[in-house]
């Protein structure tokens, strides 16, 4: 991988993510699992979106009336937990009205995400299971490490801690949380994803900044059904000093998905 297609690669990988923007892993702890990684990483569901029967507890209190303000510290957990109670979920990523990437995501037992991202005429692939993290922009699979000497594999390294902590759901609830108010939007959107249309989705926006692993996202947004499932993403973040306006969609909730690491790695 070419040190001038960095950028590209982790402009591309933080679309991919598919979720809030943030630059390292939220205190994900991995070591346990560094010898589990060729092992298939597999959604406890197989029921699909029709598993998802009650909203969480956490979002029991709250409302989605128009122009109604809700508190980031109770938002927060409420999104968390519809993400881990869906168990996994696919993203259809858009930035610019245009479609550039795609992932499966494994967010219980443990993160496992397996995107393409095209951005800037860059393809991407990622991999990021059992805690380590594969890229191919169409030279070969690079191994991830942040110890390494190679400045591609560190960069592949801590590109792949975003795409887990844009996931993670603890992470999730503390940066929601850092953005004080959100406030519920009194138009409905209609998401588009590799899934279909998803008529009538609840926008509920930020009111202020949010902050995430000490990035700053702007004009961020989350949305949910009216039952409190979540939707999808969308905002401006920066990460390794490249500032990236995203969207993400999400559909096949509780989805049957496995996340394997790349063939040979």
């Amino acid at each position: 991988m070419p040190l001038p297609r960095v950028g590209a690669f982790t402009a591309a990988l933080l679309l991919a993510a598919g979720a809030l923007a943030a630059c390292s892993a939220g205190g994900q702890d991995t070591s346990s699992e560094q010898n589990a990684v060729s092992e298939e990483r597999t959604s406890p569901s197989s029921s699909g979106e029709e598993s998802r029967t009650a909203a969480p507890a956490s979002c029991a209190d709250l409302r989605l009336d128009a122009e109604g303000v809700i508190a980031g510290a109770q938002l927060g957990p409420c999104l968390a937990d519809g993400l881990a109670q869906a168990g996994t979920l696919r993203s259809t990523q858009y930035s610019a009205g245009e479609q550039t990437g795609h992932s499966d995501v494994v967010i219980v037992p443990e993160l496992a995400i397996s995107g393409t991202s095209s951005v800037g005429g860059t393809e991407s692939r990622v991999v990021s299971v059992g805690g380590e993290t594969w890229a191919d922009l169409g030279d070969g699979w690079v191994h991830g490490d942040e110890s390494s000497s190679n400045p591609v594999e560190v960069i592949v390294a801590q590109a792949g801690q975003v795409a887990l902590a844009t996931m993670n759901p603890q992470a999730i609830a503390d940066g929601i949380a850092s953005c004080p108010s959100w406030r519920v939007d009194a138009q409905r959107a209609e998401l588009r994803s590799e899934g279909g249309v998803e008529a009538g989705a609840v926008p509920v926006r930020c009111e202020g900044t949010l902050t995430l692993g000490g990035v700053q996202v702007q004009d961020a947004a989350v949305f949910f059904r009216p039952d409190w499932t979540p939707l999808g993403t969308e905002g401006t973040g920066v990460f390794a000093g490249v500032s990236s306006a995203f969207a993400a969609h999400y559909y096949d909730h509780g989805a049957q998905i496995s996340v394997q690491p790349p063939v040979g790695q």
